[in-house]
This record gives structure tokens, C-alpha cells and sequence, in this order.
């Protein structure tokens, strides 16, 4: 009897499926899985739409259909089988091994199997107790999942000699892998964080690392310092048309032409990317002229017109306008005071690329307080807010002018003429006095150059003072 019982076992490891606790039946493999229940136990099979089920020996082992898509398998007596489902998707085939419940047959089912010769087991009632060792947490978890099918609970007290990494490690080898040409250390601190240190030439390879480690963790701390840090100066000029003087004047839309004198022609102001072999600096004063000859002509109205320096790959904020209370009622009858801003407010972000263009990230927004529409809310009088924001993102040489237009606003009003005195006079003034409308447009043009900027090694020199018996009493 026990060389029987020892033959139907070695013929039940030499499969390697006898190791699921729960199988899917697969219509195309070419042998029959081994399907292994222990004594008075059962094995949960999964199917799809049940329609017919046989099995050779119901004496080994018998079947529950408890659902149309679950079939329970129960082992009655030590031996072996064929079961046989038909379902929607085809007919599939098991060879069901009934085997006793042992901690000496356990042993040696999970040594053929697992090919672990340190593994042991012992079944006390319902309890299945694994001790010994195994080479992978793999293996590990392979043997609790036999173990499951022999006893309720599985008490797994294996030691693992090879433990896999953990899923942060993995991550941390593969992107220091990716970044094996920058000279920088990764530390993972946490399975979705990571620490990056290290000295690069420029920004733009710091940029580049944050970037490719965000697609390895969620959170990356970022540590690198920068070799050659690039400075870059944004000239911008924030200045308000008149469309009406727009079109007296010649403005025109589309870019001036490559290598063309930027703003050569008075009164005319061209809309786009603009090249030209003179300096940033001289084109902006040729702009900053045009726009004062159209001011002078009432038709233009410079806004700002700062000139900021800020590091590659950083922002940089400038706000020229204030901030104005709004009173926010919460729930429990108490007033708060949260500050909106007003005015013109402009950020950026240059990111600069040996060889390439300055990729330039661009917000520009103007807006003022409008009286006019203001709402009354619990005793405070809060006006409205027009705002005219452009947002974009371009690519330009230094050297280039960007010019952005589009961003128009119009105003009507009506101008009465009257009389003095005659004109109050109830019905017959209407007589003395006349209504007229007028309809005003203007249009919000920002001017961006970008340049890189070096700072100068020796300070300026300090202008002489002038001789006191000339100054003005």
C-alpha cells in the first residue's frame, strides 16, 4: 500500500501546475494539469458557463457544481483520476491526485515540487507549520500557496537565503542604470521616493535627470548642483494700442522678415518672431521709441517694462499692481479676508540647451479693477476684475523678438453736450443739448527677447563726483 501511495505521489510532483490552489482550465495544453487535493479537502476550480462535468472515479474523488463558473472538487479517497469540464469555451481535462494529509507526505511533495531540500512541514489538525529554508521569496510563497490546499491555516516560518529586492531597489538600480553618463548617487529613501545628488555642468542636464527619474518614483528630491550655472535676461515691454490708431498708423500682422531691420518703418508695429543681427538691447530701445511716438499720438500706453535675470530652469515672478481685500463669509457667520492680485503680472521660465534654442515658458497677465460692475455682498462692495492673460510656451534664439497681440478690450461710453443752464431746463432742454456714443478698442501687446547674460568679472567704475562750487544752490 505505501509503495502505491508513493508511486501516485512522484506521478502528482513531476507536474509543475500541482502547485495552484485554484486553476483555470486551458483548452490548449497538450497534457492533462495535475490537479492536487488533499484528503477530505476540497480544491475550488474556476470555469466559465459550466455546461457538462464527468470525472472517471467519484469514489477518489467526487464534484459540487456550485455555480455555473465554480466547481468544487473533494477528495474522498488516496489515488488518482480524470476529471472532465465542458464549458463555453471548450472542453478541459485534470488529473486529480488524492493525497493524504501528512506532514511526511506534505514534506516530500514540497521538496519534488519546489526542489527545495530544506523545507519541512507538519500538519497538526487544521494547522499546516512550514519551517526550513528556501533559496527565493518566490519559492516561499509557492509553497504556502500547496501548503493552503492541506489545512486552513498555514503558519509559513521559511527563511529565505536569496531575498528579492525590494520593488524601490529595483526602480533605484534601473534609473541609476539610465543615468550611468551623469556623475550623480541615487538613494532611495522610500519605495515611491528617491534621492538624487550629484555635481552636473548645466541646468539643463538637471532638468533632464528630474525628469527621467520621475518616471521611476513619484517623489524625487532633488540635490544636484550645477557645474556652470546660465543666467538668462527676459526684456519684456507690456505696452496698451488703441485699434483705432492701430489701423491709422499701419500696424501689421505676421513677423518681420530674417535678418531685416527690426522696426525700420515709423508707425508700423509687426506681430511675431522677429530676427535681426543687432543686439536685443538696441532693438528694444528702437521698440521702446516706437511705442512713445504712438504714445505721443495718444494711441499706445506702455504698462511696463522691466527687464529681469533669473537662472536657467527657474521661474521668475514680477507683479506691478497691488492686491485688493475680498471679504469671504464661512459658514459659521465669520468674515475672512483673502487678497486677489491686480495689475500686470508677468512669469517666466527659460530653460536654455547647449546648441539649441531658449525654451522660454511664458504667463503674462494685465488686469484692473472694474467699479462699474461691482457687487454689494454682506456690506462690502467688491468690484470686478477684467483680465486679459496670455500663456504660452516658445522656442527662440537669443537675438529673437517675440511680439504676442490678440488681447483686446473695448469700452463704450456716451459724451453729453449741452447748454449750460438751457440745457436742465425739464423737456425743453433736450432742445439745448445733444447725446453722442463712442466706442474705444484697444489691444494688449507684450514684446519678449530672451539673451544670456554673463555677470561681469570687475565692478563697474564709480562715477566722479561733481565739484560742489558747481552744483545748483
Amino acid at each position: 500500500m505505501s509503495y502505491v501511495r508513493g508511486a501516485r505521489l512522484i506521478g502528482a510532483v513531476f507536474t509543475l501546475l500541482a502547485t495552484a490552489a485554484v486553476a483555470v482550465p486551458n483548452v490548449q495544453a497538450q497534457a492533462a494539469p495535475a490537479l492536487v487535493v488533499p484528503l477530505n479537502h476540497g480544491q475550488l476550480l474556476t470555469v466559465v458557463n459550466l455546461q457538462r462535468v464527468v470525472i472517471a472515479a467519484p469514489d477518489i474523488a467526487d464534484v459540487n457544481v456550485i455555480t455555473r463558473n465554480e466547481v468544487m472538487v473533494i477528495g474522498k479517497h488516496v489515488g488518482d483520476t480524470t476529471l472532465s469540464l465542458w464549458s463555453s469555451v471548450g472542453r478541459s481535462d485534470y488529473h486529480v491526485v488524492v493525497v493524504p494529509i501528512s506532514g511526511a507526505d506534505l514534506t516530500k511533495t514540497l521538496r519534488d515540487v519546489l526542489g527545495e531540500p530544506d523545507v519541512r512541514a507538519q500538519v497538526v489538525a487544521d494547522l499546516v507549520v512550514l519551517d526550513g529554508s528556501v533559496r527565493t521569496d518566490a519559492a516561499k510563497a509557492q509553497a504556502e500557496r500547496i501548503a493552503s490546499g492541506f489545512g486552513k491555516q498555514v503558519l509559513n516560518r521559511l527563511t529565505v537565503q536569496e531575498p528579492s529586492p525590494a520593488p524601490g531597489q529595483v526602480a533605484g538600480q534601473e534609473l541609476a542604470t539610465e543615468l550611468r553618463g551623469y556623475p550623480v548617487t541615487i538613494t532611495v529613501t522610500s519605495p515611491d521616493t528617491a534621492r538624487i545628488d550629484g555635481l552636473v555642468e548645466t541646468a539643463y542636464d538637471a532638468a533632464k535627470i528630474e525628469s527621467v527619474a520621475k518616471t521611476y518614483f513619484k517623489n524625487v528630491v532633488m540635490t544636484v548642483r550645477v557645474r556652470n550655472p546660465v543666467e538668462i535676461q527676459i526684456a519684456t515691454v507690456v505696452a496698451e494700442i488703441n485699434r483705432t490708431a492701430i489701423n491709422d498708423l499701419g500696424v501689421q500682422y505676421g513677423g518681420g522678415a530674417p535678418n531685416s531691420p527690426f522696426l525700420g518703418t515709423p508707425g508700423i508695429v509687426n506681430f511675431g518672431l522677429f530676427t535681426s543681427p543687432n543686439a536685443v538691447a538696441t532693438e528694444l530701445d528702437t521698440l521702446i521709441a516706437q511705442l512713445h511716438y504712438l504714445e505721443t499720438r495718444n494711441a499706445a500706453r506702455i504698462l511696463t517694462n522691466p527687464r529681469l535675470v533669473v537662472m536657467d530652469g527657474h521661474a521668475a515672478r514680477m507683479l506691478v499692481g497691488g492686491q485688493i481685500p475680498i471679504p469671504t463669509v464661512t459658514t459659521n457667520g465669520q468674515t475672512t479676508i483673502t487678497y486677489q492680485d491686480f495689475g500686470v503680472k508677468l512669469e517666466f521660465k527659460p530653460i536654455a540647451q547647449p546648441g539649441a534654442p531658449i525654451t522660454l515658458d511664458l504667463l503674462t497677465e494685465v488686469s484692473a479693477l472694474d467699479f462699474a460692475d461691482a457687487i454689494v455682498a454682506n456690506g462690502f462692495r467688491i468690484p470686478a476684475i477684467q483680465t486679459r492673460r496670455a500663456e504660452t510656451s516658445v522656442a527662440m534664439q537669443p537675438g529673437q523678438f517675440l511680439a504676442i497681440g490678440g488681447l483686446l478690450q473695448r469700452t463704450d461710453s456716451k459724451v453729453i453736450t449741452k447748454l449750460p443752464l438751457l440745457g436742465d431746463i425739464p423737456i425743453l432742454g433736450a432742445l439745448f443739448r445733444s447725446t453722442t456714443f463712442q466706442r474705444g478698442e484697444s489691444e494688449l501687446v507684450i514684446f519678449v527677447a530672451p539673451s544670456i547674460v554673463r555677470p561681469a568679472s570687475t565692478a563697474p567704475a564709480v562715477p566722479p563726483l561733481p565739484d560742489p562750487e558747481q552744483l545748483n544752490p
